[in-house]
């Protein structure tokens, strides 16, 4: 039997003592990359899903407002701008450096505050852009101010 190969002084050992740590070092950027990427796509689709559930918050405002919120001269611009309120607060509460643009509220495709008085619009929709930013996470990936679009769009309660 060969039993150099179990002597502590034998050269075959000393080849072996940095290998683990060169292994390491060589897969520990794969691991990393395998944990980071998941959790920026749950944040993503996070930011996704709360920016959704405004629009849609803020939508089913604007689908139960009565005639009399909706009617007078005044009313719809007012009504927006409950929307538009709506959907700041929450993307506040999701991140409190998100940025909002473009928030539209629309009565059957048009302007809210173009709805004849007196008449109720068949749908209203809200839509809007928020800014997801990374500063201090995924910044050095180059995933960084990634543009999320929210639409929502319901039949409004009197039709």
């Amino acid at each position: 039997m060969n039993e150099s190969l179990s002597i502590p002084g034998c050269r075959g050992e000393r080849r072996q003592r940095g290998l683990a740590a060169i292994e390491f070092a060589l897969c520990l950027p794969v691991l990393v990359a395998l944990l980071v990427l998941p959790v920026f796509f749950a944040r993503a689709f996070w930011h996704y899903t709360m920016a959704q559930k405004a629009a849609q918050n803020a939508a089913r405002y604007l689908a139960g407002a009565s005639a009399a919120e909706l009617g007078a001269a005044d009313a719809p611009q007012a009504a927006g701008k409950v929307a538009r309120e709506i959907v700041q607060r929450q993307i506040a509460e999701m991140a409190q450096d998100a940025v909002v643009s473009g928030i539209d509220v629309a009565c059957d495709e048009s302007s809210c505050a173009g709805t004849p008085e007196g008449k109720l619009p068949a749908t209203v929709r809200v839509s809007f852009q928020v800014t997801m930013s990374e500063p201090g996470g995924l910044a050095a990936f180059g995933w960084f101010d990634l543009p999320i679009n929210a639409s929502y769009t319901l039949r409004h309660a009197g039709n």
